[in-house]
């Protein structure tokens, strides 16, 4: 909410998730979605990060990415969201409203997809729902990062060895992921899109929030 802003200055949402978390309801508010589409990007940052934020922070940092945008998620419609969580370590479906207060809000679109597209890939991120999320591989894509650049080209941070960021390597089943790969997979396998340039080996949250194939749009926040 813009600092100084009352409540009642504020538009009524429209899009609200039901039913509607404790800490929404104390907070009154949730980002304005009536413009949002499905297959948006949403990205998150902390105000208070936890642990593990710290240390994904600290990673993107290594590689002079932003520290802020910690975390990253799939807009499907209606305040909902498909999401790979460290709690309870898997891939979800849950309203935004999880993420408020606390929380800062990025909202990225890839720009002229068509409907059926936007369909097709949260389709595509539907079909990974329950697979595990690794925290090991969420504390250790540094070191990914590293093993990458001495492999071979074929090599796949899907767990099996193959291909390259293509369609596919993203078919493979997502069985050990983080938020970042489960959307990756969605646009490649849904609209046959990458959403960073080649030369970015590793999909982060900050490196989506950095680039320039995504238009990116103002978060606002509306009144229940």
């Amino acid at each position: 909410m813009t600092v100084g802003a009352s409540l009642s200055s504020l538009p009524i949402c429209t899009v609200i998730p039901r039913p509607l978390s404790e800490n929404a309801r104390e907070a009154g508010t949730l980002p304005d979605m009536r413009d949002w589409e499905s297959a948006d990007i949403i990205l998150f940052g902390a105000t208070a990060p936890s642990r593990i934020s710290r240390m994904i922070s600290l990673v993107q940092q290594r590689y002079g990415a932003s520290a802020h945008w910690t975390h990253a998620a799939l807009y499907t419609g209606r305040g909902r969201l498909i999401e790979a969580v460290i709690h309870p370590k898997r891939v979800i479906a849950r309203g935004i409203d999880a993420y408020v207060p606390g929380r800062t809000i990025a909202h990225l679109r890839y720009p002229g997809l068509s409907s059926a597209e936007r369909s097709a890939i949260v389709a595509a991120a539907a079909l990974t729902m329950d697979a595990r999320y690794s925290i090991r591989r969420a504390l250790r894509v540094g070191a990914d990062e590293w093993f990458r650049s001495r492999l071979p080209r074929t090599y796949s941070y899907y767990g099996k060895v193959g291909h390259q960021r293509t369609h596919a390597k993203a078919a493979a089943v997502v069985s050990r992921c983080i938020c970042s790969d489960v959307i990756e997979h969605a646009f490649i396998v849904g609209a046959n899109v990458t959403l960073v340039s080649e030369d970015i080996k590793f999909v982060m949250p900050a490196s989506l929030h950095a680039s320039d194939l995504l238009d990116h749009t103002l978060v606002s926040r509306c009144r229940l």
